[in-house]
């Protein structure tokens, strides 16, 4: 393995570059956007979910005498 160079061996150049050279272009912050409206769009669906799935909870009106529990004797 003498042919094959190691990394950070002396016989290969150190390429030194600041951020933005090693970025190759700008950064102008849709992500943080698509991030934050992703965000939004998640807790207003979570939010609809909550609310449907309460409203479908309720029990039914019953129009029976209610029942009074059985007394236990302790």
């Amino acid at each position: 393995m003498r042919g094959e160079l190691e990394y950070g061996s002396m016989d290969e150049p150190q390429i030194e570059r600041t951020t933005d050279e090693a970025r190759a272009g700008s950064t102008p912050g849709i992500v943080r956007w698509v991030l934050l409206v992703s965000l939004i769009l998640l807790l207003l669906a979570f939010g609809l979910v909550l609310a449907l799935s309460m409203k479908n909870d309720q029990a039914p009106a019953s129009q029976d005498a209610p029942q009074k529990a059985p007394e236990t004797s302790g």
